[in-house]
């Protein structure tokens, strides 16, 4: 008998009947939580919560230089039919370096003040623990929780990436980063999509 994907650390394209649906994702912090992290850097004003971009496998480039940088991907499938979604897959052979890497321009949308933003990567992992870094990088501001992050159970997460008191002109970037783990190899794993927003208000409702 043959082995899964997932036991072997790739991971498999979701399947036909499938619906993806990013508010069921489990998000690494509460919005809550996003939002004390978010004030403690300043430049916190109250905008739409809808997001200022969203960059997906089949939208890599918005405005200015915003934009998708990708690495060591298995898979790259754009052209799919609802309810799914756009996909990369990154799988255990083939991911000796892992990452999805997105650029914002913040004066491109427009936005004429510095301000504080929110990058959420949405993606589903399929082989526990799975260990991601959230990187980033803000010309003249910083970040607010970048780090190691630890995956115990399979599963569709959000990591959210806090971008405190950036410029307009800032070369930013928010950067999710597989690390690799010992023993059973690189577990694969899949991103659907990141979002780039204003931080929620300090009552935002919890996490489903």
């Amino acid at each position: 008998m043959g082995t899964s994907p997932e036991a072997r650390g790739k991971a498999p394209a979701p399947a036909k009947g499938d619906k993806i649906d990013f508010s069921t994702f489990k998000a690494d912090l509460s919005p809550q939580d996003v939002a004390k992290l978010a004030r403690s850097g300043g430049n916190v004003a109250a905008w739409p919560l809808v997001p200022i971009e969203t960059i997906t496998p089949a939208k890599t480039v918005g405005r200015g230089r915003t934009s998708l940088a990708i690495g060591d991907a298995t898979f790259f499938q754009t052209d799919v039919l609802a309810p799914l979604v756009p996909y990369a897959t990154f799988n255990q052979a083939d991911a000796a370096d892992a990452f999805v890497q997105v650029q914002f321009e913040p004066g491109a949308y427009g936005i004429a003040n510095t301000a504080t933003y929110i990058m959420e990567f949405y993606f589903e992992t399929f082989v526990a623990p799975t260990l991601f870094q959230l990187e980033g990088y803000a010309e003249h501001g910083s970040l607010a929780n970048a780090g190691t992050r630890k995956f115990i159970l399979p599963g569709k997460f959000t990591m959210q990436l806090i971008l405190q008191n950036v410029q307009p002109g800032d070369q930013t970037y928010g950067n999710l980063r597989q690390v690799p783990t010992t023993g059973s190899g690189t577990p694969g794993w899949i991103w659907y999509s990141t979002a780039i927003r204003f931080p929620p208000p300090e009552n935002a409702p919890p996490n489903r």
